[in-house]
């Protein structure tokens, strides 16, 4: 149920503009960067025909970040993420015809984000590598001691590679990695519980210059193989299972640079979580960037 909370990710930038749309995902001079707030709704409705039943997820996710350059080869940055989650279960039974209800709603912190980003020589100028390491703000966020889940209780890692090319008024961006979720120490422990997830994230991103100002692109993305590896330690006995899964999105997205420094960016996108599921889902994105020193 976990959104892939939109990376519109991009390349390497010397002049602000609507050419450069993508800029914030490329390397940043010395002394120049970031500053954005980025809000993310995620609502999937699920129906269980056998049961006569269906349930609704709602996440509400804010991201205040920051990204500044040491010098041309090297981006530091830090990102927060700040999570409201609501859950109702609705039961609809012939006899009484009233439905009974379930529901729970949370919200909290719930991680630092560490970014690191580089390049890898001139000769790659299109090429930028990303990488992330997300730190939980508390030990409770998956469910535990009598509170529901809202995020994962583990360390997440994230590596993905940039690609980013601009041909007349047609940009193109590209990236692949590999992600890392919820590691925990019980996966370093044979008497311990653990839950780990391994995807490999994709995405493509063509868009067309209109004018200066405006920027329009389509938007896919993909964790093309994700493995779900769960351990469970229980009356001395350890049970393992592998399942394995893939989600996948597609959405339109709009970059109105309303100052040089200051851009708006709305998105909207379907998200796909095993298609065989009675499920649907969709997203709908808000970002705001001010870029330093530009």
């Amino acid at each position: 149920m976990r959104c892939s909370y939109l990376g519109i990710l991009l390349l390497l930038m010397i002049k602000l503009n609507a050419q450069d749309a993508f800029v914030a995902y490329g390397m940043y001079p010395k002394k120049s960067g970031d500053v954005r707030s980025f809000v993310n709704y995620y609502r999937s409705d699920y129906n269980f025909k056998q049961v006569n039943s269906k349930s609704s997820t709602e996440f509400l996710s804010y991201y205040p970040s920051i990204l500044y350059g040491l010098n041309n080869q090297l981006n530091v940055g830090l990102r927060l993420k700040y999570r409201q989650v609501r859950f109702i279960d609705q039961l609809k039974y012939e006899d009484p015809p009233a439905p009974e209800n379930n529901t729970y709603h949370r919200n909290r912190f719930t991680s630092c984000e560490l970014l690191l980003r580089h390049a890898i020589g001139a000769r790659f100028k299109h090429i930028s590598l990303n990488h992330s390491l997300s730190l939980p703000l508390g030990r409770d966020l998956s469910g535990q001691n009598g509170k529901d889940y809202i995020d994962w209780n583990g360390i997440g890692w994230t590596s993905e590679i940039y690609y980013s090319n601009l041909y007349k008024r047609l940009q193109i961006f590209s990236s692949l990695g590999i992600q890392l979720e919820n590691i925990e120490r019980g996966i370093f422990h044979k008497n311990q519980s653990s839950y780990l997830v391994i995807g490999i994230p994709m995405s493509f991103l063509p868009g067309i210059k209109i004018n200066e100002k405006h920027f329009v692109y389509l938007l896919s993305q993909a964790t093309i193989r994700r493995w779900s590896i769960s351990k469970n330690y229980y009356n001395n006995q350890v049970y393992r299972n592998i399942y394995e899964d893939a989600y996948y999105q597609i959405g339109i997205g709009y970059k109105w640079f309303i100052l040089p420094q200051l851009e708006i960016e709305p998105i909207a996108t379907l998200f796909f979580d095993n298609p065989g599921k009675s499920t649907k889902a969709y997203t709908l994105n808000l970002g705001l960037r001010y870029y330093l020193n530009k």
